[in-house]
């Protein structure tokens, strides 16, 4: 007998989950760290999100990459 999972049987990545729902405040916060210099990485801290009348929100930061090796250092550190 051949079992195979099917995808809906599987709950869905919370890393997934958090894009799909902020998808363009991700997007605008990437695009706009973007048009500020240089290519970078968009960190999203979900440490202490805040509820208000539009759900759920958390803080966002761009680091530009010529910062983000320090940037990583310091968080691996801590």
């Amino acid at each position: 007998m051949d079992e195979t999972l099917e995808v809906t049987d599987q709950p869905m990545d919370w890393q997934q989950d958090l894009i799909a729902t902020n998808l363009l405040v991700l997007g605008y916060n990437a695009w706009a760290g973007y048009l500020n210099g240089e290519r970078g990485a968009l960190i999203c801290s979900t440490n202490a999100p805040t509820v208000g009348i539009a759900g759920e929100g958390f803080k966002t930061y761009f680091v530009r990459r010529s910062r983000l090796a320090a940037f990583l250092n310091a968080w691996l550190a801590a």
